[in-house]
């Protein structure tokens, strides 16, 4: 029972920076504009004016088709903004609840319960210690 939980607790904590770093490693085309840009000026210089306009205009349309339906001039509303700031904190107090409860007055959560709310936790805490 306890090898399985500490596998999950475990790995929540360890997979998301380990996954960061096998694709910083393995991966390397990122298309991040930078590196294209980096390209561009050592094959064909004569070509960053024009990517640099087209990848403004790519961007300027990629931000009206996200703000598409938002309202108040593309503005989110306060309330929206914390609500989606407090989800996964909020989840991972739940889940800390869950488990004192159970580890104080004795619930029945099942192995797999247990190991549920142990890997949103560390999930949780794992992607706070990636590089990103």
């Amino acid at each position: 029972m306890f090898g399985l939980e500490a596998v999950m607790a475990i790995g929540g904590l360890i997979l998301p920076p380990v996954v960061d770093f096998i694709k910083g490693k393995f991966l390397k085309g990122s298309g991040d504009p930078k590196d294209t840009l980096a390209t561009l000026a050592v094959t064909k210089p004569e070509q960053l004016a024009p990517y640099t306009q087209a990848y403004a205009a790519y961007l300027t349309a990629e931000t009206a088709f996200y703000n598409r339906d938002v309202v108040n001039g593309g503005k989110l509303g306060e309330w929206v903004c914390n609500l989606r700031a407090a989800i996964r904190p909020i989840g991972v107090i739940i889940c800390f609840v869950l488990l004192g409860a159970d580890a104080i007055y004795g619930f029945d959560l099942t192995e797999g319960a247990r190991g549920t709310l142990e890997m949103v936790i560390t999930s949780w805490f794992g992607t706070r210690i990636t590089s990103k």
